[in-house]
């Protein structure tokens, strides 16, 4: 019984027709199956019709900088932090990336760097759409290792046909287990807050 879908050949081969994936993905496939070039295209996120509107919400997420409280360059610290998440920055960095002989095209979630991006201008629009309705989820102790758990349910009910209700509880069961365990293991950093 299949536990798992690769996507890297189950989407070149045409078996995953529909993918739901992060944005590096779109220069992976372009260099992992050239064979399907043309074949496929992006869209953004269904959405929910809410109050006679389609509400096409969706979530980010990203690199997050900081620098710590005990820092004896802060000033310098935040220079290099508005350098690095400039537009001009991300813009050249993005453009190399396409140059070198890997070209790996890059989204990058800043309006100033998207509107610079090398992608087909179709794709483009649809970037910067997505990014105009975008909401970055709020940060969780522990989130990072619960997201899983709802891969694990998408899984059982697509691949193994469990039943939905029962693996989505499943699912938010051990998803709270696994943020309790953090909130214990990171209480004397919570804490000290």
């Amino acid at each position: 019984m299949l536990m798992e879908d690769p996507l890297n050949t189950t989407f070149s081969s045409g078996d995953t027709p529909l993918l739901f994936s992060q944005s590096f993905r779109y220069s992976m496939f372009e260099r992992i199956a050239p064979q399907i070039i043309n074949q496929w295209s992006v869209v953004e996120l269904p959405g929910t019709m809410r109050e006679g509107k389609l509400d096409q919400t969706n979530t980010g997420n990203g690199l997050a900088w900081a620098m710590t409280a005990s820092s004896k360059n802060k000033e310098e610290a935040w220079l290099l932090l508005k350098w690095l998440t400039s537009t001009e920055t991300t813009s050249k960095f993005m453009i190399l990336a396409n140059q070198s002989s890997d070209k790996w095209r890059l989204f990058f979630a800043s309006k100033g760097t998207l509107d610079n991006a090398i992608f087909p201008k179709e794709h483009l629009a649809i970037a910067q759409k997505a990014l105009a309705n975008c909401k970055v989820q709020r940060a969780v102790v522990g989130g990072y290792l619960a997201d899983r758990y709802v891969d694990f349910a998408f899984n059982k009910v697509i691949l193994q046909k469990e039943d939905p209700e029962t693996a989505i509880k499943q699912a938010a069961k051990e998803s709270t287990q696994e943020i309790q365990k953090k909130l214990k293991e990171f209480a004397r950093f919570i804490n000290g807050l």
